[in-house]
């Protein structure tokens, strides 16, 4: 699997995708020092709630993620790819919110 690690300001507030708990949020990320280069970041519904009220337009982060994608037919049996970006680690950069927010080695218990 390839990884990324950026750093970059938030600038859409998380939006939840799916319906399960294996779902999560995705925001878009505008990356420093890269004009042009805004990522789709997916981070699990888990990790979302250990990052709330944190997770906000304008905060300043390190996203450490997995760089997947999906892939479905058309008619034709070509399909188009759309890439992902699976975080499994996230920083905060700002003073008054710094911290780390990672993927433990086993997942928490559904309520």
């Amino acid at each position: 699997m390839n990884v990324i690690e950026t750093t970059g300001r938030v600038v859409t507030e998380p939006v939840r995708v799916g319906q399960s708990d294996d779902d999560g949020y995705e925001f878009e990320l505008d990356a420093d020092g890269r004009q042009w280069l805004r990522l789709t970041v997916r981070v699990p519904a888990w990790m979302a709630n250990r990052c709330h009220g944190r997770l906000t337009v304008g905060a300043h982060v390190v996203v450490i993620a997995g760089v997947g994608n999906d892939d479905w037919l058309v008619l034709g049996g070509e399909g188009p790819v759309s890439w992902r970006v699976q975080a499994n680690r996230v920083v905060f950069l700002d003073a008054a919110e710094a911290g780390v927010v990672t993927m433990p080695h086993v997942e928490p218990p559904l309520p």
